[in-house]
C-alpha cells in the first residue's frame, strides 16, 4: 500500500522523499522495495550511500557521501582538492541525468541539504528524524496495526497459532522485529513458542 502511495511521486525528476520513522520500523526495506520498482524510471542508475547518522561509528559528511556518488558515476573522474569544487563536480555529475540517489540513515536536513542535485535526479532519503527539505515530501512509516502484526506473523511462521497477537506486541508492532521473531521461530523448530514468548517477556523487562 505504501509503495503504490508513493510512486506516482518518486517518479518525478525533480522530487525528494524522506521515509520516516523510528528505527525498527522498516523504513530501509520499504525504500529498498521502493527502488526496485523504480528500476525502470531511472536509466541513470541507482545509487545507495549508507549516512550513518545514528549508528556507533562516524556520521558520513556531505562532502564524502557526494564523493561516494562520484565514484560510482564516474569512477575516472579527478577528483579537485577543495570541497567547494567538490561539490561543483558532485553537480555536474549528476547534471541530465536520471539518477536515484538513496541516502539511507540520514541524520539532519544539515547532512542533506548540499547533496541535493539542482535537476533530474530523485533523492530517497530514510531517517528517524522528521525534516522539511526544499521540493521534498515527508512519508511518515508507521508501526504495524495489532490485526497486521499478526497475520504479518503468521504469514513468516503459521505455528505460532493463537499466541500471535502477545508476539506481535512483544515485539512492538514494528515490522522488524516482528520479521526477527518469526524467523527465530521458523528455524529453531526445537524453541516453542512458549518458551520464545517467556524470552521477550524477560528481555522486555530488563529493558525497563
Amino acid at each position: 500500500g505504501d509503495i503504490d502511495a508513493i510512486i506516482p511521486e518518486v517518479a518525478q525528476s525533480t522530487n525528494t522523499l524522506i521515509l520516516s520513522g523510528m528505527g525498527g520500523v522498516g523504513k530501509t526495506t520499504l525504500a529498498l522495495a521502493l527502488a526496485q520498482r523504480l528500476l525502470d524510471r531511472f536509466q541513470g542508475g541507482q545509487i545507495r550511500v549508507d549516512l550513518h547518522g545514528t549508528g556507533p561509528g562516524s556520521v558520513v559528511t556531505p562532502i564524502d557521501a557526494m564523493l561516494a556518488v562520484i565514484r560510482s558515476l564516474e569512477p575516472c573522474a579527478a577528483i579537485p582538492p577543495s570541497d567547494a569544487a567538490i561539490q561543483g563536480l558532485y553537480q555536474t555529475v549528476l547534471h541530465e541525468r536520471r539518477v536515484l540517489l538513496f541516502f539511507d540513515d540520514a541524520k539532519d536536513a544539515n547532512q542533506l541539504e548540499p547533496l541535493l542535485p539542482h535537476e533530474g535526479s530523485c533523492l530517497l532519503i530514510t531517517s528517524r528524524q522528521r525534516m522539511v527539505l526544499p521540493g521534498g515530501r515527508l512519508h511518515v512509516v508507521n508501526t504495524l496495526s495489532p490485526l497486521n502484526g499478526q497475520a504479518f506473523l503468521r504469514k513468516i511462521v503459521e505455528r505460532v497459532g493463537t499466541s500471535a497477537p502477545e508476539i506481535a506486541e512483544l515485539c512492538g508492532f514494528l515490522p522488524l522485529a516482528i520479521r526477527l521473531a518469526g524467523t527465530a521461530l521458523l528455524q529453531r523448530v526445537d524453541l516453542s513458542v512458549d518458551q520464545y514468548i517467556n524470552r521477550l517477556r524477560e528481555e522486555r523487562t530488563r529493558r525497563e
